[in-house]
């Protein structure tokens, strides 16, 4: 009996109005993604994240002369490349026998891509080095994450004036660890990833605009100044633009005008031929030479190239999700089964009318095509060269669209999924934290766990993140099903039909 009554009395605590309203806040799905960010910057040093050398020296480069040369420099000096890079067991410590050159000290891998980012990363670098040189990194790491991170909650605020709370909600579940990791990680993908947000929300506000006002407005505009931002971030990013357009005329056909759309197709033009016109005038190099030896020996066929891409996907899915660090730190097939379990089942609750799985399977085959061709057109010159991470500003884009509709709640079991999402990104921010903290023997289990006491501060801070990322997810999925029988019961009458 006093167990029963306990748990009773458990139960009747997350059913508390205050504990629902404070879980149901419009604040919480952006701050389950700064939460994880912040708890990513902790666990994480400067250099974790791919590439992230060449993106600093980059930054260095263009902040000073406003924009890269006529053609890239392939990082052919290993010694940019951290001592722990591809080397789960290598603890972040290394750094401390085998420094990474400051960016503002050697120019041996300036990217050509286009200046945005890097103009932000810049700007934080000579911040940075007003308190001291070797802080010049750091700087530019914490500048381009506060940008990342204002560029998802102007996204929020954006979905909440649009009435679109379930595409809110869809955030903390479509921005996935990798992308967060990213946005931590001194890599202008995470602004892409992040601007690629921005730019669905505004599309989607254009969209209840366009409901009311016929002709040109501000909508237009804002998506226009957001499609331009998306395509200052990284080479190609006109496709992203393009297909995101395409999905969305699509998903609207039958009820959106064609002059409606066609001011947001004019709207966003300028930002597609921006990008072309880089990309023509700054063409991008891709070659493995000088990093895991020469390019292929033997060029493949095309055909020949997409099977092997094809079975490339499945290391595509697990990157893009969360297989963080220099592509070394996985959480193990294990997790992504029951990752998999998990996501099917809630996204079964939420995925509900035939035209949302029609869109949500069209979405996935997109996605796993543009993997595919993208792969195998390059293959030659770096043979699975596509990481998960490069179609995360689509898969963003086509999550929030996928959940749009005209009702101004979360579908049930929205909630529940963002809950469900939170708790496997504290999962994630953990397995950071051990790895590179300690270095990792298998999957969860660190080398050794005396190095985690070196910083006990920071390891507290991680801890205290990840215990507050499971406790509001807990609280999400416990309080969801309690609030959607709440709205079941207000929207039915005395008798139990629905009234109105």
């Amino acid at each position: 009996m006093p167990a029963r009554e306990a748990t009773a009395a458990v139960l009747q605590r997350w059913r508390s109005p205050r504990l629902i309203a404070a879980a149901t806040s419009d604040w919480v799905p952006p701050a389950i993604v700064v939460v994880v960010t912040l708890g990513m910057l902790l666990a994480s040093p400067v250099w974790a994240s791919p590439d992230s050398p060449m993106q600093q020296i980059t930054a260095w480069h263009d902040i000073h002369h406003l924009l890269p040369g006529a053609a890239v420099l392939v990082p052919l000096d290993g010694a940019i490349i951290p001592c722990f890079a591809h080397h789960a067991a290598m603890a972040a410590s290394c750094t401390a026998t085998h420094p990474v050159p400051l960016p503002q000290a050697s120019m041996v891998a300036v990217l050509n891509y286009p200046p945005l980012g890097f103009w932000i990363m810049g700007i934080g670098q000579v911040l940075g080095t007003l308190v001291s040189d070797p802080w010049a990194s750091t700087g530019g790491r914490l500048l381009l994450a506060v940008a990342c991170l204002l560029a998802i909650i102007v996204a929020s605020r954006v979905l909440v004036g649009a009435e679109q709370r379930s595409a809110l909600w869809m955030l903390p579940v479509a921005i996935t660890p990798m992308a967060t990791f990213l946005f931590a990680g001194s890599n202008v993908n995470g602004l892409e990833i992040a601007l690629s947000a921005l730019f669905v929300a505004l599309l989607l506000a254009w969209r209840r605009r366009a409901e009311i006002d016929q002709g040109w407005t501000r909508a237009e505009l804002h998506l226009g100044v957001a499609a331009l931002g998306l395509a200052a971030c990284k080479p190609g990013d006109w496709l992203w633009i393009v297909l995101l357009l395409g999905a969305a005329g699509l998903r609207w056909r039958r009820t959106l005008d064609v002059a409606s759309g066609i001011r947001a197709v004019a709207a966003c033009t300028p930002a597609v031929a921006a990008s072309l016109v880089w990309s023509w005038i700054h063409p991008t190099v891709i070659t493995s030479a000088g990093l895991h030896g020469a390019a292929t020996t033997h060029p493949l066929s095309l055909p020949a190239r997409l099977a092997h891409s094809i079975g490339h996907l499945q290391n595509v899915v697990m990157e893009a999700w969360g297989v963080v660090g220099w592509l070394d730190t996985s959480p193990g097939r294990p997790f992504f089964v029951l990752l998999i379990v998990g996501t099917a089942f809630l996204a079964s609750r939420v995925i509900v009318t035939t035209s949302d799985r029609l869109y949500l399977l069209s979405s996935v085959i997109l996605v796993l095509a543009v993997a595919t061709v993208g792969n195998a057109v390059e293959w030659n010159g770096w043979p699975n060269w596509w990481q998960g991470r490069y179609s995360l500003p689509l898969i963003v884009g086509l999550a929030l669209l996928l959940v749009e509709d005209q009702r101004n709640q979360p579908r049930p079991g929205m909630r529940s999924w963002a809950g469900f999402s939170a708790v496997t990104s504290a999962a994630m921010v953990l397995l950071v934290e051990l790895r590179f903290a300690a270095g990792l023997r298998w999957f969860f289990v660190p080398v050794a766990l005396r190095p985690m006491l070196d910083d006990p501060l920071r390891t507290a801070a991680v801890g205290a993140i990840v215990v507050t990322l499971v406790v509001v997810g807990l609280l999400l999925m416990a309080t969801d099903p309690v609030e959607g029988r709440r709205r079941g019961r207000s929207m039915a009458g005395p008798t139990g039909v629905r009234s109105g």
